[in-house]
């Protein structure tokens, strides 16, 4: 059972992932913001998704929360 929800929880954060993914193409930068706020509630260190927010908050011109995110990144290696 315990195999079936860390299963779940992989193919949920990867769905999300995506989605947020395309949500930042279209330029739906609060939306994809969201997402990827979701995924980072379940794994506070998720590396992939801090970097994401970093450039999201970026290119909305939030540069302090993007320095934030990345420094979080860059502190994970």
């Amino acid at each position: 059972m315990l195999k079936r929800l860390e299963a779940k929880g992989r193919r949920e954060r990867s769905a999300r992932l995506w989605r947020a993914a395309e949500l930042f193409t279209e330029g739906k930068l609060e939306e994809s913001l969201k997402e990827l706020e979701a995924i980072l509630n379940r794994d506070p260190d998720d590396a992939e998704v801090l970097y994401n927010m970093g450039l999201a908050y970026a290119k909305m011109g939030r540069y302090k929360e993007a320095i934030e995110r990345l420094k979080r990144v860059i502190a994970r290696f």
